[in-house]
């Protein structure tokens, strides 16, 4: 988790400054990180689902980062950063309920 916040910021950090090779380095290493994930493992129809939702979204950003397109890297981030969010609470809440069915 701490390595995604720190390729979250390099992301902000990269759009506050227009250093464009910023958002295109940690977009790309944060998505290269959601194809290690352990979850994927499990075969979640909805886990697999979010990632991919989250991929597309990552590949948006690295586009538009290369295009060095300041509007769209910045649509494409709060995107991805929405597509984090509700990926996290839907599972945090699974294993919530899981943890107290124990």
């Amino acid at each position: 988790m701490r390595l995604k916040l720190g390729y979250s910021q390099g992301i902000l950090e990269g759009i506050a400054l227009e250093k464009y090779d910023l958002v295109v380095s940690n977009a790309t290493l944060l998505r290269n990180m959601s194809l290690t994930n352990a979850f994927l493992a499990l075969q979640n129809p909805y886990y697999l689902e979010n990632i991919t939702n989250f991929q597309a979204k990552v590949d948006t950003l690295i586009t538009a980062g290369k295009e060095k397109d300041l509007g769209a890297c910045t649509d494409a981030y709060s995107l991805t950063v929405g597509s984090c969010i509700n990926c996290h609470k839907l599972f945090r809440l699974e294993q919530f309920r899981q943890n107290q069915g124990k």
